[in-house]
């Protein structure tokens, strides 16, 4: 009776594995397409780390099996880098009078576009290595406009304040690679911590109106966030 009871289970298994074409269903597992959202942390490599220079970073991504060992993924999303303090100025004479403009960056925001691949190293462990690029969206930071009479050097007529941008010959792009390491806790949800190191300077090294260190000039920064994955 055992044997013919488990002869008709595995005969009801096979029958519901089976499409009305009697072709077999590929089981979800093993869809080769992902789709998910990724939102994290973003701590740049400065001098002197603050808890108030860590940013967001966040993005929709989708992923292909390549092979049981081998995934590569696509991404869109934003990511912001804080605790830049650059600063510059601008400032002409006509006259009897100085038009002065002053400038602190404290951070920029980024759209990124990011292609990375995953090895999967067992179930749990992923091994994470990719390059992004990033284009400036908006700049933080504070500026001042004033005008001002060499007649006495701390007076002036008029004084307001502005919103600040990158100076002439600034890079509005960055290209990044990045490495990392992603523990899976199931199908759907894993973290990530990974490494980014951006190739191009914000402020390169021929401009000459700037009064500040150039602290951050590259985008460099350790991340750690949540994936989650949306399909199976």
């Amino acid at each position: 009776m055992l044997v013919i009871l488990q002869s008709m289970k595995s005969g009801i298994i096979s029958a519901q594995a089976m499409k009305e074409t009697g072709k077999a269903v590929v089981p979800k597992s093993q869809s080769r397409f992902r789709m998910g959202f990724y939102a994290g942390v973003n701590e740049p490599f400065n001098p002197i780390g603050k808890v108030s220079d860590i940013g967001p970073s966040f993005m929709m991504n989708g992923s292909y099996r390549i092979s049981e060992k081998w995934q590569v993924e696509l991404g869109f999303g934003g990511v912001f880098y804080y605790g830049k303090s650059l600063g510059y100025m601008h400032s002409k004479n006509v006259f009897d009078t100085v038009y002065s403009k002053k400038y602190t960056v404290t951070g920029c925001a980024y759209t990124t576009v990011p292609v990375i691949f995953k090895y999967n190293l067992n179930r749990e462990i992923h091994l994470l290595a990719g390059i992004r690029w990033l284009g400036v969206t908006g700049i933080f930071g504070n500026g001042s406009y004033g005008i001002y009479s060499p007649t006495s050097k701390d007076s002036f007529i008029f004084k307001s304040n502005i919103i600040p941008g990158l100076p002439k010959g600034s890079s509005f792009e960055d290209v990044q690679g990045l490495a990392g390491i992603e523990l899976a806790f199931n199908r759907h949800l894993s973290a990530r911590l990974m490494v980014n190191f951006g190739f191009i300077p914000i402020y390169p090294g021929n401009l000459t109106d700037i009064i500040s260190p150039l602290s951050g000039n590259y985008n460099q920064s350790i991340e750690l966030g949540i994936n989650y994955t949306v399909t199976p």
